[in-house]
Formats: structure tokens, C-alpha cells, sequence
């Protein structure tokens, strides 16, 4: 079984937040023992946010929470941010999902457990589980650094970071 993750740093302080936009590739229905699929892209997809240097993962959205707000060119839309700063519009009914950053950020600590990490520091991690050998653009099927883009085409999420004016104005599903 190959995995494969993208991972991308996260650093919030500058804008507050982060909105991640991308096409989801066809996954399975599984979580209730449905049976799988075989014309499905990928086995399965999950974004979470970890803390960098503790490696814990926080938050996570998974293909199944993401296929429930796709837009009309099956793109989904996440907002990124500290809990205490989630925007108001980061709702399912305005076409967001919402995944938080952890309150610990980098999960820095000293050996007497003092936090020595940047609060708006994280990374956003992405996970393929088994692509169909016909999807094309599975994060697997990238060979070097900087390729990710050309391979995986609108499947790679883009990453804005956006001030809280700039979110608070985002449409909501459109108006």
C-alpha cells in the first residue's frame, strides 16, 4: 500500500487566516461498511493540521466531510484559522468548511513542558490513500520537488492568505 502526503507549512500571523481551495478527487463511500468502489480515484483523502515540531495531528477533514459543500466544478473550499478566530462565514451554509490550527501552534516545549512555539505556526497535511492506477493526478505520481502542480493540476489545493477583512467579505455560496 503506498501513502503518500503533501505537506505544507502554515504560518497565519501575518493575515490571520488561510483559505485552501482544490477539486476533490472521486472517493468511495466507506465509513458505514459500504461497498467499495472500484471506479473511485483514491481510496480515500483526509487535510489535517499537525504541529511541526510535535507532529500532532489536530484537526482533519476527510473526503467524506468535504464532498458535502462541492461547488458546481466539484471544488471544495476550507478555511483556515485559530478556533477563537473562525470567521463567521466559515459555515457549511456559505460553502466553507472550517479547519482549525491547534492552539499549541508549533507544539514547542521545553523539557519542563514550558511552550516555546509560535501560536500561528502549523502545517497542512495532505493524504492519498491507494489512487486508482487510472487517476493520473495522484500526489503519487509526483517524481520531484515542484512538480506537484503540473502533475496534480486543480487536485492540488491552492493556499491563500487572507486578512480577516478580506474572509469576512468572501461570498457566501455566491452572495
Amino acid at each position: 500500500m503506498k501513502i503518500i502526503s503533501l505537506k505544507n507549512p502554515l504560518q497565519i500571523g501575518l493575515c490571520n487566516k488561510a483559505l485552501l481551495d482544490g477539486k476533490l478527487p472521486k472517493t468511495p463511500a466507506t465509513q458505514n461498511n459500504e461497498e467499495v468502489l472500484t471506479s473511485s480515484d483514491l481510496r480515500y483523502l483526509s487535510i489535517c493540521t499537525n504541529e511541526i515540531t510535535s507532529t500532532a495531528t489536530n484537526y482533519c477533514l476527510y473526503d467524506g466531510d468535504l464532498s458535502k459543500n462541492l461547488d458546481a466544478e466539484g471544488k471544495y473550499k476550507i478555511i483556515v484559522s485559530l478556533p477563537e478566530d473562525r470567521p463567521k462565514n466559515a459555515t457549511e451554509e456559505c460553502g466553507y468548511k472550517f479547519l482549525a490550527l491547534s492552539p499549541r501552534g508549533s507544539g514547542l516545549k521545553s523539557p519542563e513542558g514550558q511552550d516555546y512555539g509560535h501560536e500561528d505556526f502549523g502545517l497542512l497535511i495532505m493524504r492519498n490513500l491507494l489512487p486508482n492506477q487510472g487517476f493520473n493526478q495522484a500526489v503519487q505520481n509526483t517524481e520531484t520537488w515542484g512538480d506537484e502542480k503540473s502533475i496534480m493540476g486543480d487536485y492540488l489545493p491552492n493556499i491563500q492568505y487572507l486578512s480577516q477583512d478580506k474572509i469576512n467579505n468572501l461570498e457566501c455560496n455566491g452572495t
